[in-house]
């Protein structure tokens, strides 16, 4: 594809070029009468040559240098999806559209089982700000060529969030493979937490509670009851209390055991 913004680079080096020479044929014309040099001119000219020069590699190198941070963001926008725990949040004092910026960051392990820490600057809604408090669960992706560079993900869809939350929850052996076909093989209803307790053991850096889950099928028919622990993350404690409703997975032939998803904020 042809790009504009280096065409214009190059015609303007081009001229720059013709008028910093210009001189030598002037002068040639005054070659034989040097004191009628129209020295003004010939130096107006080569001012005129520098400039443009000076221009036209100038455009020319921001051309290059966006097109290299273009590629280098788009690694980062394309990287691999994972879900991290934020360490910390800081303020770095910039407001945009009246909100502020953040430094943001995030431990999260690589596909290849690297623990990594790094950050990025995302401006958060003041409404939002529970949501990225230290040890909550965000999303963000990774240049896999180079997992420091990262970005806060907030247009990935449900669904591959979803995959991306329960494949590290396996790796790391927060929920079973059990749970997780379950999940991928089960019915899924709708659930109400009738109670939920805290067991007081940590997985993860996660709290496990203890629920008790009123299922409803997603035909109407009977309703089952039935409990299930799970690691919760800080930022979703407030979907999980009594009278939320959560997504649950089940199979028909064995409803004691059941499989429940959070959505992540």
């Amino acid at each position: 594809m042809v790009n504009l913004r280096i065409i214009l680079g190059v015609i303007f080096l081009v001229v720059g070029f013709l008028l910093a020479i210009s001189w030598a044929p002037i002068a040639l014309l005054f070659l034989d009468n040097m004191n009628n040099l129209p020295v003004n001119i010939i130096i107006i000219l080569i001012i005129l040559g520098v400039v443009f020069i000076f221009a036209g590699a100038i455009i020319i190198a921001f051309n290059i240098i966006g097109r290299f941070s273009s590629r280098r963001g788009n690694k980062v926008e394309n990287g691999i999806l994972v879900i991290g725990t934020i360490v910390s949040v800081k303020r770095t004092g910039m407001m945009i559209n009246h909100q502020p910026q953040f430094d943001i960051s995030v431990k999260f392990t690589t596909s290849d089982g690297q623990q990594i820490t790094a950050s990025d600057k995302k401006i958060v809604p003041l409404i939002d700000l529970s949501k990225v408090q230290p040890g909550a669960m965000i999303p963000i992706r990774y240049d896999p060529s180079n997992p420091q560079k990262i970005m806060i993900d907030n247009n990935s869809n449900q669904g591959d969030l979803q995959d991306a939350y329960d494949r590290q929850m396996v790796e790391k052996g927060v929920i079973s493979q059990e749970t997780l076909d379950i999940v991928n093989n089960g019915v899924k209803a709708k659930g109400v937490v009738l109670s939920a307790q805290a067991t007081g053991n940590i997985i993860n850096d996660m709290g496990e509670m203890s629920f008790h889950i009123k299922v409803t099928p997603p035909d109407y028919g009977d309703t089952f009851e039935a409990f299930v622990n799970k690691a919760v993350p800080a930022n979703m404690l407030s979907s999980t209390q009594p009278g939320s409703v959560i997504d649950v997975y089940y199979l028909p032939e064995n409803k004691d055991k059941i499989a429940i998803t959070l959505k992540l904020p």
